[in-house]
């Protein structure tokens, strides 16, 4: 009887420890889409960064080309609507997943003000 009971033992121990691998293997999958999203998160800042930037320096800035940085590629287009207002829309893109910002900002003589921002849903 003490063979079939370390049996029944070891036989539920494998089956916890295949579960917990398993939770563990999702835990991880989890983990790594979210270092994705903060990380396209920060990318999109820093692309809407760099456009404030060159707002400050020259109203008439037109936005960032494409280029890599951060582990992905960033870029910009800045257009202007009229009455010292523009709109950058900041783009980010990761492993093949992209996030756009876009940004409402006054241009005023001491640099431009964030009226607002969204996120543009693809």
């Amino acid at each position: 009887h003490g063979l079939i009971l370390a049996l029944a033992v070891i036989a539920v121990m494998m089956i916890a420890l295949g579960l917990l691998a398993s939770s563990m293997q999702m835990g991880m999958w989890e983990v790594r889409r979210e270092v994705r999203t903060v990380t396209l998160v920060a990318l999109t800042d820093a692309a809407v960064a760099e456009s404030l930037a060159g707002l400050a320096a020259d109203d008439g800035f037109a936005g960032v080309d494409e280029y890599e940085f951060g582990g992905g590629r960033i870029s910009s287009e800045i257009t202007s609507l009229g009455s010292k207002r523009a709109e950058i829309a900041a783009l980010a893109i990761l492993s093949g997943q992209r996030r756009e910002l876009r940004v409402a900002v006054r241009l005023t003589g001491s640099g431009p003000v964030v009226l607002g921002l969204r996120a543009v849903e693809r």
